[in-house]
């Protein structure tokens, strides 16, 4: 049986906290411990492929991994509005709206997202939105950046855009939304631009009960050192979009400070190795340093149509399709999810990978006189803000 000093609460279940708590639950074979994973969702949403299920390519449930699976796991429901560092309990309300209070002896803070407007995301680009169509589909993408997928380098940025272009895109770079109505919207270039769907994609932050905390962040997020223990509370371990994570990986700044990880599916997948070091403050293994080099970017752009840069190279077109596919089966935590998403894959090819040409482009309002057209504006519908990319 556990013993008081070895009960552990992860908090949230995204990447960072799903996959930790998994780790901790193949430690507790060896290493005794109550381990309880709270969360307001009931298993890991793996978010890189909602553009896959929002054109019909994989079924939501393909890519959802339920944490009632987890090994020598408590999976408890319930929303965490409270954190008592002094006391070292977690207070949450349950689906009910009753209040609990789970109490730890490590815990493990791996953050809830919320969006946020200024342009940081890591879920894959709007471009597998925009597929060739013989539908009178309108498409308009919008974007704060003055280059499309600037994280890809110049030249995959560039084929993006000529590939949105092809599809019929309307894309207008350095501008915002000013304002949205019931049937319209205005940007910051003045533009008025009939409009009935919106879809927002600029980006996540970390839950606001971070900041309540008292602790040391940096951008919204909790200050941990490398073996990302939370400041001044070695007894709370932060991952995923809750820390600044040092990264050992890159020189440091001119200040002596070292850079921070960005919060990217990629590192909250690798930061889960806070897992052992928590097992180690409970007397089993060593703590290591938190250290990983960015393998690159995947991003799919719809149909046969993709961009990466694994280990630094660039690679478009269908092999990087292959790639960005391939890097997605081998980041996803089942073999069963795997399998899932794989006979998804094959069964809707024939339909995701349409071969005609959108409709004619319609004409747009375009800005007033005397306001400078924003760079890389043309002519096209509905809106997708600032997204930056990454997947992985």
């Amino acid at each position: 049986m556990p013993t008081d000093g070895n009960r552990v609460v992860v908090v949230g279940s995204g990447f960072a906290g799903y996959l930790a708590a998994r780790r901790l639950g193949r430690l507790a074979r060896y290493q005794p411990m109550h381990l309880t994973l709270l969360s307001a969702t009931d298993g890991l949403l793996y978010s890189p492929l909602l553009p896959d299920v929002a054109v019909g390519a994989l079924n939501p449930r393909s890519i959802v991994v339920p944490s009632a699976t987890l090994d020598s796991v408590d999976d408890v429901r319930g929303d965490t509005f409270d954190i008592d560092l002094s006391a070292r309990e977690v207070h949450y309300r349950d689906l009910d709206g009753a209040e609990h209070v789970a109490p730890y002896d490590r815990r493990g803070l791996c953050g809830h997202r919320a969006d946020r407007a200024d342009g940081s995301s890591d879920r894959p680009a709007a471009p597998t939105l925009f597929q060739p169509s013989r539908r009178r589909r309108r498409w308009l993408l919008v974007d704060v950046a003055h280059t499309v997928m600037p994280e890809l380098g110049p030249d995959l940025g560039q084929a993006a855009l000529q590939l949105l272009r092809r599809r019929r895109v309307d894309v207008r770079l350095g501008v915002s939304l000013e304002e949205v109505g019931s049937d319209s919207v205005t940007l910051t270039d003045h533009s008025v631009l009939p409009c009935q769907t919106v879809v927002w994609c600029a980006g996540v932050t970390a839950n606001p009960i971070i900041t309540s905390l008292g602790l040391p962040t940096e951008r919204g997020r909790l200050v941990v050192d490398t073996a990302l223990r939370v400041a001044g509370h070695p007894e709370v371990y932060a991952i995923g979009d809750a820390a600044a994570v040092p990264d050992l990986t890159k020189p440091a700044n001119d200040d002596g400070t070292q850079p921070i990880c960005p919060p990217t599916a990629q590192h909250a997948m690798r930061q889960a190795a806070a897992a052992r070091n928590i097992a180690a403050a409970l007397g089993y293994g060593e703590a290591r340093p938190y250290r990983h080099r960015d393998l690159g970017l995947v991003v799919d752009l719809g149909g046969p149509d993709a961009a990466a840069t694994p280990l630094g190279l660039h690679v478009r077109g269908r092999l990087a399709k292959v790639i960005t596919r391939g890097y997605h089966l081998y980041a996803l935590p089942t073999a069963s999810r795997r399998l899932r998403v794989l006979a998804d894959w094959a069964l809707t090819a024939p339909t995701t990978w349409p071969s005609a040409c959108s409709p004619k482009r319609p004409h747009w309002p375009q800005p007033p006189r005397g306001v400078p057209r924003p760079v890389g504006a043309a002519t096209g519908p509905l809106i997708w803000c600032r997204t930056r990319l990454l997947t992985g």
